[in-house]
């Protein structure tokens, strides 16, 4: 009963398999250093600013650009304390954490 069963199960299986590697993306994006575009990530950081300076909680949104600009060049616990200090309407704190971020990254905040 038992062979039966895994005679009969056996095909499903690779059925199954081959269908989700048809799923699977052909080439996925290489897990290195990405390319640092210090414009784009000045540009995200002085609209993050600004947002910071009015006390605009759409800071918060705009953390997301500066993240993704920085990716890989500044550890995420220090973007993680930044996105704490705007979820706590800490603005001060937010503003001195990005300056520190942008300081570590060379980039002047205008």
């Amino acid at each position: 009963m038992l062979e039966e069963f895994g005679a009969t199960l056996g095909p499903m299986v690779q059925a199954i398999q081959a269908g989700l590697a048809g799923t699977a993306p052909a080439n996925p994006a290489p897990k290195g250093r990405m390319t640092f575009d210090a414009e784009a990530a000045s540009a995200a950081i002085t609209r993050l600013n600004a947002l910071i300076e009015a006390s605009d909680r759409g800071a918060v949104d705009a953390l997301t650009a500066v993240e993704g600009a920085l990716a890989g060049i500044v550890d995420n616990a220090r973007l993680d304390a930044l996105r704490d200090a705007l979820g706590q309407f800490d603005f001060e704190g937010a503003l001195d954490k990005l300056t520190e971020i942008s300081r570590q990254c060379g980039l002047s905040q205008e």
